[in-house]
């Protein structure tokens, strides 16, 4: 299975030119040199410049990502400006264009869709922001479900302590009551005889 590729050679008929027309392209030096070729790392990538005196035959491109597809192109085919390797100017609807280096390489450039990914960016932001609330909002429901079952709680046992005082009191009232006398015998009455 294929991964992401890793290098390119591009070859040129004149090293020192080569690495000073790619070096003002990509805005860095290189990070590797030798006699017969020169390497520069662009995100990840290795673009390698190889000396080679045949001329370069039209044949492999590579597209370079980049936000700005109008000013990146203007910016790119004013360095070392070669009227045989002119490019033709670009519209602002267009997703792709070339510029040919100093040895007839093509250089292309591919515009990103940078609306597309802002406003995925975008939503991605509020689908985070969204879920924040959620889980939140859930936090403080639980919150206040658990504040809920202290309250009910308390009121359990402040009502079993209230049931206990008033049958310690009525008990209390209950016992310190006078004993009753009994009620005094009645005796009958005798009433004499006529």
């Amino acid at each position: 299975m294929l991964d992401a590729p890793r290098a390119l050679r591009i070859p040129v008929t004149d090293l020192a030119i080569a690495r000073a027309w790619y070096g003002q392209v990509l805005e860095r030096d290189p990070d590797v040199e030798d006699a017969s070729s020169v390497g520069f790392s662009v995100g990840g990538f290795q673009l390698i410049l190889q000396q080679d005196d045949a001329p370069p035959s039209p044949g492999i491109r590579i597209y370079w990502a980049v936000d700005d597809l109008v000013a990146e192109h203007a910016r790119i085919a004013s360095i070392g400006r070669d009227s045989r390797f002119a490019p033709p100017p670009i519209g602002p609807q267009q997703t792709r264009a070339e510029v040919a280096d100093p040895f007839g390489n093509l250089l292309g450039l591919v515009a990103t869709d940078a609306a597309r990914e802002r406003h995925q960016r975008a939503q991605r932001t509020a689908q985070k922001a969204a879920l924040q609330n959620v889980r939140e909002t859930l936090d403080r429901m639980q919150h206040t479900e658990s504040e809920q079952k202290k309250m009910h709680r308390l009121i359990g046992w402040a009502a079993a302590v209230v049931a206990l005082l008033a049958l310690a009191f009525a008990w209390t009232l209950a016992s310190l009551r006078p004993a009753a006398t009994p009620p005094a015998q009645v005796l009958p009455l005798r009433v004499p005889a006529p």
